[in-house]
């Protein structure tokens, strides 16, 4: 299995500091990891170790990239996978950082 860019996961976390949608963070590392990852699988390993997540909790990002959104649009992605983002936040958040969430 591909060792995951350490830039990603660091642009995550960085994102998730300030909030951002989740479907943005999404956008926002597949340019990246495109031209060699074309299985969302790849893009859910970078939530689960940027955010210690379990595979059940990441599993509404692999449903929104297969159907293009599908049943769910940006904002109830944002609903199901962020509560589970900001719950883990001692684990990922740099010490020193104050973010509202």
């Amino acid at each position: 299995m591909k060792q995951l860019d350490a830039r990603l996961i660091r642009l995550l976390r960085q994102m998730a500091t300030k909030r951002c949608f989740v479907a943005d963070m999404v956008r926002a590392i597949r340019p990246d990891v495109a031209s060699t990852v074309t299985d969302p699988v790849e893009v859910l390993r970078y939530f689960r170790d940027a955010f210690e997540l379990t595979l059940a909790q990441v599993k509404p990002i692999a449903d929104w990239l297969a159907y293009g959104g599908g049943e769910l649009d940006e904002a109830e992605l944002h609903n199901l996978v962020w509560p589970c983002i900001a719950g883990r936040r001692d684990s990922w958040e740099p010490e020193g950082v104050n973010a509202c969430i």
